[in-house]
């Protein structure tokens, strides 16, 4: 029975054992299912979470960006070729992470 199982809850059990205390077995894996359930799940989201916080950074930059220009334009000052294109760059980026 529960050497059918791929991982956790007896898997690699050759002597029919129900529990961790009555198996003799070498490679015998009694970690229950859901330890490895809950491992997967928090692997996927720390990778979303991941995703989610640069598209957070970017959106900051963008934004912090976006004062910068529009304090040239109040001062009367041509933003520089380098704030174009970073506004540029980052723009893309948003854009890409959006779509």
């Amino acid at each position: 029975m529960a050497n059918k199982l791929w991982k956790g809850d007896g898997a690699g059990c050759r002597c029919g054992a129900h529990g961790r205390n009555e198996c003799g077995c070498p490679n015998a894996d009694w970690t229950p299912s859901e330890v490895y359930r809950i491992r997967d799940l928090n692997i996927a989201l720390l990778a979303k979470q991941f995703v989610m916080q640069t598209k957070i950074d970017n959106l900051k930059k963008y934004l912090d960006a976006k004062d910068e220009l529009l304090a040239c334009y109040r001062l009367g000052k041509r933003p520089s070729e380098t704030l174009l294109n970073k506004l540029e760059k980052l723009n893309k980026l948003i854009g890409e992470s959006n779509g």
